[in-house]
């Protein structure tokens, strides 16, 4: 078939193709061309154009379609759970807070009360410690004695008492007057105070024996006195020793005993406190002549 009978003409004798023509040839549809590569070029094949989401490939275009992302779920579903995990976290987180607060609470009121009492047992512990103390240097100091003497008029009795007591001489004996001296461990209370307590009252009486134990006779009848007999200073001071409640408001010891013409008497205001103490008074008692 020669070209006339494909629908094409031929370039004129003795003339060259256009570039075009050169690199074409006829469709054989009524004059089109078609491109042809260039000699000795090898011909390039047409890319295919990329396709997009969603989109279809051109037919016979030997294109895979791209593959279509599957729809989402609806968001109803998950946006429920996730309200219900919030809610379930805000109540544990809610709960631990108000144990916490609670065992913190607790905690707190156990070891305020561990303190107080701690505190309490060494206030405790330092009180009797200092009371132990306190009896320990007095019973040292009390070791310690200084002799009283009487005035020379009667008798001229003596003895030793504590270094650490003070002594008050309320009548000195003169005008023929009672002898009275008052001896305590501080300070010797005002004597017009019913309720003062002394450790020791020295008193020389001028009045015979006889007539101070009359005194006390129906006491002993009565049982609110024991009595036994007393002696000091090698039989030179004899007497008798009362013991119980020697008023109504002093249970104490009270010696009477024979000076000359007059009658000597040692009281102590509390058998309790000071037995000891008067009982070591008694022991050093003597006549100066």
């Amino acid at each position: 078939m020669d070209q006339n009978s494909m629908g094409g003409f031929s370039p004129a004798q003795g003339q060259e193709p256009t570039p075009n023509q050169a690199n074409s040839y006829h469709n054989g549809f009524g004059g089109g061309t078609i491109p042809t590569a260039p000699m000795g070029q090898p011909q390039m094949q047409p890319q295919p154009q990329p396709v997009g989401l969603g989109q279809m490939p051109a037919p016979n275009s030997g294109i895979a379609p791209a593959p279509v992302p599957p729809m989402p779920e609806p968001k109803s579903k998950n946006t429920l759970i996730e309200t219900i995990i919030l809610v379930v976290v805000c109540i544990i987180a809610a709960v631990a807070i108000v144990f916490a607060v609670y065992f913190y609470m607790q905690w707190n009121d156990l070891n305020t009360n561990f303190t107080a009492e701690k505190d309490r047992a060494v206030a405790e512990a330092q009180r009797e410690q200092r009371e132990v103390d306190d009896a320990n240097l007095q019973e040292t100091l009390k070791r310690e004695t200084v002799q009283f003497t009487g005035p020379d008029d009667f008798g001229r009795v003596n003895f030793y008492y504590p270094k650490i007591w003070s002594v008050y001489e309320a009548q000195d004996g003169t005008r023929n007057s009672d002898y009275r001296a008052y001896f305590a461990p501080a300070p010797v209370n005002s004597l017009d105070d019913e309720a003062s307590r002394y450790a020791v009252r020295f008193e020389i009486l001028n009045q015979s024996y006889d007539d101070v134990a009359s005194q006390y006779a129906s006491m002993v009848r009565e049982g609110v006195l024991t009595t036994q007999p007393f002696t000091a200073d090698n039989g030179k001071i004899t007497g008798t020793r009362y013991e119980g409640n020697l008023t109504e408001a002093i249970h104490g010891i009270l010696v009477i005993a024979k000076v000359n013409d007059k009658t000597l008497l040692l009281q102590t205001d509390s058998s309790e406190v000071y037995t000891e103490d008067f009982n070591k008074i008694l022991s050093s008692l003597r006549r100066g002549n």
